[in-house]
């Protein structure tokens, strides 16, 4: 098999039933074959730790399995939306997880199915998205951020009125915001500790990696720039183009408070989440500094809490 041609297993091997499965040979780095399309791998052999660390396949047969598994995860979602908040949120999670183990263009017909799910369910019924926000997940992945912040742009996009294009867009934009994030090493992502000036220059590469890695694809130009802009400030003190209000989408300036937000409410290792009034308040410090869009926070804290501050 090709080295550009291989994809390294993110799941269960025992789920490549139907694919050819590789392992690279560490005298030639060669990939070799370790069983054909049609076999199991044997189960006692799994449970023992006696599999290669890492198997392979085609990027032809990834492609192939991501489909044909984001098309059985969009199927479950639909029957669990509206009574099972936590799983629906756990396999939301586990559909971007799967997404992003591909070039992101191949998967975004799938996202937007997904997000037409979310969305038609959503207008049918608002608890839907509120009971999934007030759900928390003890995990700090970009997936399950990603979701998070997905879900409030649908809550502030129907406050705010936009018509069901701009919903779906919206909600991609929350999805992808952080695609960028691929780019940069899991051991800088999950630090539990204050990152060094190096690494977080590493880490403030990652709107243009997003937004490089999205002009491939075929998705809104809004969805694009939205990851490249979503850490600019409307006082030119963000990154990663110094941009100011006057030059920001109106999105990527909502983006810039939900992102913020998301990080405030949510667990990680190393810190408890605040509550919304209080996330609120502390946001509005940057808004009373002129970083955050004042209009633009008013709308996202009727959209939460019913009323501006």
């Amino acid at each position: 098999m090709d080295r550009t041609r291989a994809v390294e297993i993110t799941t269960n091997v025992e789920r490549y039933r139907n694919y050819d499965v590789y392992y690279q040979d560490p005298t030639s780095e060669r990939f070799v074959l370790y069983k054909p399309r049609g076999v199991d791998v044997d189960k006692i052999r799994v449970k023992m730790g006696m599999v290669p660390k890492r198997l392979y396949v085609s990027l032809n047969d990834q492609l192939d399995f991501v489909s044909s598994r984001h098309q059985e995860y969009n199927k479950r979602l639909k029957t669990i939306l509206k009574t099972e908040p936590l799983q629906s949120k756990q396999l939301l999670t586990r559909i971007l997880d799967l997404a992003v183990s591909v070039p992101v263009g191949e998967v975004v017909p799938h996202m937007r199915a997904t997000v037409d799910i979310v969305l038609r369910e959503y207008l049918a019924d608002e608890a839907v998205v509120k009971r999934m926000v007030e759900v928390t997940l003890k995990d700090t992945s970009t997936s399950v951020h990603s979701v998070n912040v997905m879900l409030h742009c649908l809550a502030f996009s129907r406050q705010a009125g936009y018509g069901y294009d701009d919903l779906k867009s919206f909600g991609l934009m929350g999805l992808f915001h952080d695609i960028g994030k691929l780019e940069i090493p899991d051991s800088i992502l999950k630090a539990p500790r204050k990152l060094t000036a190096d690494e977080f220059d590493l880490i403030k590469t990652h709107p243009n990696h997003g937004y490089n890695m999205l002009v491939q694809t075929r998705v809104e130009k809004r969805v694009r720039l939205g990851a490249l802009q979503h850490h600019e400030r409307c006082d030119g003190s963000g990154y990663p183009k110094h941009l100011e209000g006057r030059d920001l989408l109106p999105e990527s300036k909502v983006l810039a408070i939900i992102d913020v937000y998301e990080a405030l409410t949510n667990w990680r290792p190393y810190k408890d989440p605040v509550g919304s009034f209080n996330a609120l308040s502390i946001i509005k410090e940057d808004v009373v500094k002129g970083r955050l869009d004042n209009e633009m926070f008013q709308d996202f804290a009727v959209a939460l809490v019913g009323t501006k501050l």
